[in-house]
């Protein structure tokens, strides 16, 4: 029910509140409940880069990526890795 309140929260924020502190704890908690779901790991991504905070999102993609690797043998989808090189 959580995870569903979460989604739910994240999908109607609207564009200019998606830089708030509790949007990003939303995704955060997402990406606790469900890791291997790659919508959450993005938004966060995008959340640090409307931040100014490129380091920060390359560590959150760097972390799913290990993660991913490791736990599934997978890499990102190219979707991922070519929001990763735009911001390099």
């Amino acid at each position: 029910m959580m995870t569903q309140y979460l989604r739910t929260f994240i999908n109607i924020t609207p564009d200019e509140k998606k830089s708030d502190h509790v949007y990003k704890e939303a995704i955060e908690k997402l990406i606790d409940l469900d890791p291997w779901e790659e919508h959450f790991t993005r938004e966060l991504i995008h959340y640090y880069i409307q931040q100014g905070n490129k380091r920060e999102a390359i560590n959150v993609y760097d972390k799913y990526k290990t993660s991913l690797w490791i736990q599934l043998g997978i890499n990102p989808s190219k979707i991922l890795e070519d929001m990763i090189k735009n911001i390099k």
